[in-house]
């Protein structure tokens, strides 16, 4: 595929192929997939950082990546996706286990300034911060999911939600035009300039795997 097909891809989902490992991205270093904008590893639980590192330098035009349920992956691989992939505009790394927390939320909140969605679903160690930190530094977020992260229902009961946007399935179920949502200019955020509210889904619904 990378030595016949850099050039063309466009889109590839490789979901739950297993038997995919470091070897098989680090094969991509001497390719450049300069047209290749979508990439779903989702289920590919034996790619480690080392994989990220390699295909993130060799894939640098990816706009949609999800890394769903890849749990052998560190902060270390959300950092080099920050730093490596500025276009990226959606991000999944639900159940990313040590993946995601605070800390690599900070550096996904200063160098994605065009992310638009991003999914931390079941990443338990997520908080408040890392959640704010994001907000505020990805100005053009219009979508979050963030369910089935226990250490942020303090959070969601204080009124973190309603401060940057709105509970998606609220939404849905009030038929809440989205689109007619004024700007909003959150309080307490150190970033003030009005922006989008922002689509959260704040639980698990029924017969949803993502």
């Amino acid at each position: 595929m990378a030595a016949h097909a850099s050039h063309r891809l466009q889109s590839l989902s490789l979901t739950r192929c297993t038997s995919i490992t470091d070897a098989g991205f680090q094969s991509w270093a001497p390719f450049r997939f300069i047209n290749l904008s979508h990439l779903c590893l989702a289920d590919c639980t034996y790619l480690s950082d080392n994989a990220i590192v390699a295909l993130v330098n060799a894939a640098k035009a990816l706009t949609h990546l999800d890394l769903s349920f890849c749990c052998a992956l560190s902060d270390t691989a959300t950092e080099v996706v920050a730093l490596g992939l500025p276009h990226l505009r959606e991000l999944k790394m639900a159940f990313c286990g040590s993946a995601i927390s605070d800390s690599s939320l900070a550096c996904v909140s200063l160098h994605l300034n065009d992310l638009e969605r991003l999914s931390v679903r079941g990443c338990v160690r997520v908080t408040s911060a890392g959640v704010e930190s994001v907000l505020e530094g990805c100005g053009r977020l219009t979508w979050a999911d963030i369910s089935q992260c226990r250490n942020l229902e303090g959070w969601i009961n204080g009124g973190g939600v309603a401060r940057w946007g709105y509970d998606e399935r609220t939404a849905r179920l009030t038929g809440l035009d989205k689109k007619s949502m004024s700007l909003i200019s959150p309080s307490g955020a150190r970033n003030r300039r009005a922006r989008r509210p922002v689509g959260f889904v704040v639980e698990k619904g029924p017969g949803e795997l993502r």
